[in-house]
């Protein structure tokens, strides 16, 4: 996997940006100006999110999927066809920082909505007659994303530990935006 280089650029991990000095001129889109403190004036890149490269697409998918039949629909096809599994899994590799774990990039392959019929085992809890999808047994979940990302040191069990924890939060996000629209109605209807 190659990643990308910037002349005169220094990686700040802890704030996740690139700093480029005003020395190295021709400046891209998307660096602003940057004082600090005595520092001479830099430029600080804050990453956008863009639509990939041509070199970083899935044919026929547009990231992040936004529902569950995309999700089924990349499963399927990824299991047919060794083509968009590499794709796929080449598409996964570029788009995930080494130094952000997966539940901080989930979001960039999978909207809330696409993920909101999915647990790791497909069992439903509460008693609820309705069952989820069993992540577990999805190839785009765990061979895919495991073969993208064991490089950047990421292991079934940390992939596996990962992936609940991002259900959890997105679950969570969907549970908390849901109360808020009932409390938003409540109000309204008052008035």
């Amino acid at each position: 996997m190659m990643t990308p280089t910037y002349d005169s650029a220094v990686l700040d991990r802890d704030e996740t940006s690139i700093v480029k000095s005003e020395l190295a001129g021709d400046y891209s889109p998307g660096f602003e100006e940057a004082t600090q403190g005595q520092l001479p004036k830099q430029q600080v890149y804050r990453p956008s999110i863009r639509k990939p490269t041509k070199s970083a697409r899935v044919a026929g998918f547009d990231f992040p999927l936004t529902c569950e039949e995309d999700v089924d629909r990349l499963e399927l096809m990824v299991n047919r066809n060794p083509i968009i599994k590499n794709q796929y899994i080449k598409y996964l590799a570029i788009n995930k920082p080494p130094h952000l774990d997966v539940v901080q990039v989930l979001y960039r392959f999978f909207e809330d909505d696409a993920l909101s019929n999915f647990n790791w085992t497909g069992q439903e809890r509460y008693g609820s007659a309705d069952k989820k999808k069993a992540m577990q047994k999805y190839t785009i979940f765990n061979s895919c994303m495991l073969e993208a990302w064991s490089s950047q040191g990421v292991t079934r069990t940390s992939l596996t530990n990962s992936l609940k924890k991002a259900l959890q939060l997105q679950s969570r996000r969907r549970y908390s935006s849901y109360h808020k629209r009932k409390r938003q109605q409540m109000l309204t209807a008052e008035k």
